[in-house]
């Protein structure tokens, strides 16, 4: 796992715990002051919403971040061709620009499909017609990663 997908694991976790915490945390109170055993201004107007927002967060880094750990380990590499490339503003390490691709993947057992995925562009430019290896979760035509 490398470091750029190893921070988004982290980082997902940190915020599905800290979500999870502060949902929990908020319902108490509000269930508390529900039942009239407080009174007066409390904190879940402001916790339930801050929980709400780390889980929007951090559910989906940690959810993407485990998909490619299993393609790490358990995908099946196959060759996709890239259909057409689109910059995003993202960048890893400060150095590194990621890009929104539109692959056609070809299988080896099924049908060849069609997909989005975003890829870390290294050293090596996406163009479009440049034929590329990915892991591939037979099955799932969305769980793709780059090799």
């Amino acid at each position: 796992m490398d470091r750029a997908h190893r921070t988004q694991l982290v980082l997902g976790s940190v915020f599905t715990a800290l979500g999870t915490l502060l949902v929990a945390l908020g319902l108490a109170q509000l269930a508390f002051w529900w039942n009239g055993a407080l009174s007066g201004l409390t904190i879940e107007p402001i916790v339930l919403p801050m929980g709400v927002v780390f889980l929007a967060v951090g559910v989906p880094k940690l959810l993407t971040a485990r998909r490619l750990r299993w393609l790490e380990r358990h995908g099946t590499v196959v060759w996709a061709e890239v259909l057409s490339v689109t910059p995003t503003r993202e960048v890893i390490d400060r150095r590194i620009p990621v890009v929104r691709l539109t692959l056609r993947v070809e299988p080896t057992e099924g049908g060849a499909f069609t997909t989005e995925v975003r890829w870390p562009v290294g050293v090596q430019p996406m163009v479009p017609g440049r034929r590329v290896q990915v892991r591939h979760r037979p099955g799932r035509p969305r769980w793709v990663a780059p090799v």
